[in-house]
């Protein structure tokens, strides 16, 4: 063999050596790509929003993006999406509360009181501890837990969210 032959030969095989690992690391992108050349749709799989019934287990399985949610609460209606706020006040005998939203804003935040009547039913009701969200309780009355500066995760009844309700999460602070 002659020397050209030989680096020709090398070259041919580092090719082929690049195409076969480009290939393996990238063959899904071909076929979709082969796919949509031939008009073949291919569904892809998109994550639902919690429904109430597995807020609880989105939660805990960190599905749930509050950032997002907020955002895109602050621009929208309220009605049937969930939430999380700080609870500012508790009137436990109205069964009202009132909670401090945060809306992310770019670089800042917008903050918004709401005062709303809470509507948790009791077998969808769960209260977590401050440390990793242990559950401290379920199927109970939010209004024997509930204090200033817990979190509350729930839906919003109405498009002002003036009532709330659904399914309820309430992660205690420890704060007295």
């Amino acid at each position: 063999m002659t020397k050209g032959f030989k680096f020709f030969l090398l070259v041919f095989l580092l090719i082929a050596g690049a195409v076969v690992i480009v290939y393996s690391f990238a063959r899904e992108d071909f076929q979709n790509l082969k796919d949509t050349l031939v008009g073949k749709r291919t569904e892809i799989p998109v994550e639902e929003e919690p429904t109430p019934g597995d807020l609880l287990s989105s939660l805990l399985s960190s599905t749930v993006d509050f950032d997002t949610q907020m955002a895109k609460l602050r621009t929208g209606e309220f009605e049937n999406e969930y939430f999380i706020a700080r609870v500012n006040k508790v009137t436990a005998s109205e069964e009202s509360l009132v909670l401090e939203m945060e809306f992310p804003m770019g670089d800042s935040s917008e903050v918004r009181e709401l005062v709303t009547t809470a509507s948790c039913p009791v077998e969808n009701t769960t209260i977590l501890g401050p440390q990793n969200m242990e559950i401290l309780a379920e199927k109970t009355d939010i209004f024997q837990w509930v204090k200033k500066d817990n979190l509350l995760i729930a839906y919003c009844l109405d498009s002002a969210c003036s009532s709330v309700g659904k399914e309820c999460i309430l992660i205690t602070t420890g704060v007295e």
